[in-house]
């Protein structure tokens, strides 16, 4: 159900309430806000996606059925699409949504609002719960990002002016996981003894400040953990994950074996190359 030009409020509950005296949910329906009127064709997604409300019409015509796509999106479904400029989803009812083209984010600065949200929504329709209308509501830019023997399934973060740059909160989806680019999972298709595998590449990606609300802490010390020691300049990528391997086993002792796969995007081999890496798996034999 869309509810054209209704903003939602940023210090209070002003989205739709439910009218009967039993509390029902309904897991089969998605509810959307602030949908600009598009019958004049004032907003639509277009050529480059520029603003947040472009971005959220892009994300209802890839959501939504064939025959109604144009409506909120002159964008084909799966069709390539760039990211630019500043992408402001406070207050903006934007899902996720499972795509298998090739997305690029060229100097975005994306602002996520579910932390705001989903207070709001405390006792109506949090964004948490599987069962309500919201749910999944800001947490992340994609859904999963799936590519098969027709389609890309590709997500690239590129540098040509401006690093991409990640703000705000998004939501952990209930017993999946959490991601501000890709929320859920990605994954290919194997056909005719081929393996067609989604790929991301990231140059350039600013984390300004982003967080997951709700994230069980341990995961949120884990990622902190892990990022510090990225942020230690190494001349070979073994040494990275050498001492993630250390600090890993040091601070939390029952984990008993760590596969790892560290990737240097455009590594200076003097040619064409998207990317370098290792991958390791690393024992708690106390030798390391």
């Amino acid at each position: 159900m869309c509810y054209p030009r209704t903003n939602l409020n940023q210090n209070r509950c002003n989205t739709y309430q439910k009218q009967l005296g039993d509390d029902y949910k309904n897991p089969n329906t998605r509810y959307y806000y602030n949908v600009p009127a598009s019958d004049d064709g004032s907003v639509k997604a277009e050529g480059n996606i520029e603003s947040g409300e472009e971005l959220l019409m892009w994300s209802i015509g890839q959501y939504c059925a064939g025959n109604l796509r144009s409506y909120f999106s002159k964008i084909g479904k799966d069709a390539s699409v760039k990211v630019i400029g500043t992408i402001d989803l406070t207050g903006l009812s934007y899902y996720p949504v499972d795509y298998s083209g090739t997305i690029t984010l060229d100097g975005a600065d994306i602002t996520f609002d579910y932390k705001q949200i989903n207070t709001r929504e405390t006792g109506n329709k949090p964004l948490n719960d599987e069962k309500r209308q919201h749910y999944r509501m800001q947490t992340g830019l994609l859904l999963n990002l799936i590519r098969t023997s027709t389609t890309n399934g590709t997500l690239k973060v590129e540098n040509s002016t401006n690093s991409t740059s990640l703000s705000g909160s998004v939501g952990q989806i209930e017993g999946e996981g959490s991601g501000a680019l890709i929320a859920g999972n990605m994954y290919g298709e194997v056909k005719d003894n081929k393996v067609y595998q989604a790929s991301v590449t990231i140059d350039g990606l600013i984390l300004d400040g982003i967080v997951v609300d709700g994230i069980n802490k341990d995961n949120a010390e884990l990622y902190e953990l892990v990022k510090q020691e990225m942020e230690i300049p190494s001349k070979l990528l073994e040494h990275v994950a050498g001492r993630i391997g250390k600090r890993l086993f040091a601070e939390y002792p029952a984990i008993q074996e760590i596969q790892l796969a560290i990737t240097k995007v455009n590594p200076p081999f003097g040619a064409d190359c998207d990317g370098a890496g290792v991958e390791v798996v690393l024992t708690n034999d106390k030798t390391l």
